[in-house]
């Protein structure tokens, strides 16, 4: 590999990280809320 192409790679890796942090971080707080607040149940955990 190539300077050139290191530095590519790197560039191409920070500006993809952000969007992917954003995206995990809002899924499990959606995900929160969804269980905590609006009291959605796992079905796998319900004991029927």
């Amino acid at each position: 590999m190539r300077a050139g192409e290191l530095g590519a790679a790197i560039g191409e890796s920070s500006r993809t990280l952000l969007p992917t942090l954003y995206y995990l971080v809002f899924a499990g707080l959606i995900g929160l809320v969804a269980l905590y607040v609006l009291g959605v149940v796992d079905p796998l955990l319900s004991n029927n």
